[in-house]
């Protein structure tokens, strides 16, 4: 039996399934904590990028010991009850690395778990997980991270990344690193759900394109109040990069009338920006078409 070197993952939905898979790939212990009643070693066909592999997924319940690093992987909703559930095995130098969409999530680690938190986002990837079989698309796929991290830390993440096939960034700026993403990501993961189309759809269509020009002028605006860097042409830039094929978690959750990430992904940088004096206005109407879905 393998020596257990306190890597565990938070979570075996997509992102999560993902991360094992890269982990196992590269040969690196680790242990994926679920919500399962009998956890256990499961067989998943993994298809990233067309090419199918088999993943036998090591999920627990409970650490088997200290968590030397945790990558959350978990939707927002779920966070606050999982990490209350790991608290007796974190440790004030545990690395945590969050992986979910959002940015309220930082608060309620901050404020719940002693631990050495990491702001991070996980972007260029599009991956979700049915029953047995977990379907993964890349492109440019990049963590962008940023955190008070001691040399052999950073050295330690960097060796990491690395080995797992990552590309990664270190940022000083957190705000930076959270909006580089939720920017973009809210507006298009709101546009596909409104349409239950894929971007490409939303890019041609002639009402849907004039609320993505309006959603990016707003979440613009929000960027300017924050400092970040991130205006109107960049933000564009990235969006006309993303894949035209794109369909969003989001879009599935609230088509299938599952419990979905539309307060963490639109109704939170709402409040936030009527916070910030910054008029919200397109925002408000999708979120309110959505919740009315």
């Amino acid at each position: 039996m393998k020596q257990d070197n306190g890597i565990y993952i938070l979570g075996a939905g997509g992102i999560g399934t993902f991360l094992s898979f890269r982990f196992s790939k590269a040969n690196i212990d680790h242990k994926v904590i679920t919500r399962d009643n009998n956890p256990s070693k499961t067989k998943i066909s993994v298809i990233e990028d067309g090419n199918k592999e088999k993943l036998f997924l090591d999920s627990i319940n409970i650490p088997s010991n200290k968590i030397k690093i945790l990558f959350i992987c978990t939707k927002q909703y779920n966070l606050l009850e999982a990490i209350l559930a790991l608290k007796d095995y974190i440790m004030t130098k545990t690395l945590i690395i969050p992986l979910l969409n959002g940015f309220k999530h930082y608060k309620t680690i901050e404020d719940n778990i002693n631990s050495n938190l990491v702001y991070a986002t996980i972007g260029g990837i599009n991956s979700s997980r049915l029953e047995g079989i977990c379907t993964i698309k890349t492109s440019n796929l990049k963590i962008e991270f940023s955190g008070k991290l001691l040399n052999e830390e950073f050295d330690f993440l960097s060796n990491l990344f690395q080995k797992l096939n990552i590309d990664y960034k270190f940022i000083e700026d957190r705000n930076f690193v959270i909006w580089n993403k939720l920017s973009r990501l809210s507006i298009v993961s709101a546009l596909t759900a409104l349409s239950n189309k894929n971007l490409g759809f939303v890019k041609k269509d002639k009402m849907l394109n004039s609320y993505l020009d309006k959603m990016i002028n707003e979440i613009s605006s929000l960027n300017i109040k924050l400092a970040t860097g991130l205006d109107k042409k960049i933000i564009t830039s990235q969006i006309d990069k993303m894949p035209d094929n794109l369909e969003t978690s989001l879009q599935r959750d609230i088509n299938s009338k599952n419990i979905s990430e539309l307060d963490s992904l639109i109704g939170d940088i709402i409040d936030f920006g009527d916070k910030l004096n910054c008029k919200m206005v397109t925002y408000k109407l999708i979120y309110t078409k959505l919740k009315n879905k």
